[in-house]
């Protein structure tokens, strides 16, 4: 190896570990700031499929004139609507840099742990080993407000699941609400919960 090639090895494992550091302190505050210990009931969310009428215009006639035809035509937006019966109990307990949140009543919500220290979390005992933090600044979105977090997954072998596990933590700017995507396998059934505190 030469020494070129030396000095942007070590340049490229310390920008790693800048990141990594940087990620952890951030991880941190957010953890810190928006997970209080005690039992919160979260709202289950669910795709509502809301059609749209509109009007068209329509091209010329025979003689030459515009046509104007108003018709309906639906297009199917998809926008999220809370499921009125919906919630899940969990109790948040944060310590020692273990973020632990336990579903109290029944459910098949999955015991959710990050440990601050790996930056990993865990979906049951499922290891979730890939971090990254989300920063969307566009209100343009589904919850009509920017908002910020943490995201965690794992990519399975290909013949051992139908889908990746993945973790979202985050909060909306807009009302300060807590959000949690999980996505996990549950006795051999794809589970997809989107939960609001």
């Amino acid at each position: 190896m030469n020494h070129a090639s030396l000095i942007l090895l070590v340049f490229l494992l310390n920008m790693s570990y800048g990141f990594s550091q940087q990620i952890k302190i951030e991880l941190h505050k957010f953890i810190g700031n928006e997970f209080v210990n005690g039992k919160y009931s979260f709202r289950l969310m669910k795709n509502k499929l809301v059609p749209i009428k509109t009007k068209t215009k329509v091209l010329t006639d025979e003689n030459g004139n515009m046509q104007i035809i108003e018709l309906e035509q639906e297009h199917i937006v998809p926008e999220f609507k809370f499921v009125k019966s919906g919630s899940i109990v969990f109790s948040i307990s944060y310590n020692d840099s273990i973020l632990s949140l336990r579903p109290i009543q029944d459910s098949f919500a999955p015991i959710i742990r990050v440990d601050l220290s790996s930056t990993s979390a865990y979906l049951n005992d499922q290891h979730l080993s890939i971090i990254k933090e989300i920063k969307v600044s566009d209100k343009e979105n589904a919850f009509n407000s920017a908002w910020e977090g943490f995201q965690w997954r794992t990519f399975l072998p290909d013949s051992s699941s139908p889908l990746d596990p993945k973790l979202t933590l985050g909060k909306l700017n807009e009302n300060g609400n807590l959000y949690i995507e999980i996505i996990w396998m549950e006795k051999g059934i794809p589970i997809h919960y989107r939960l609001l505190y």
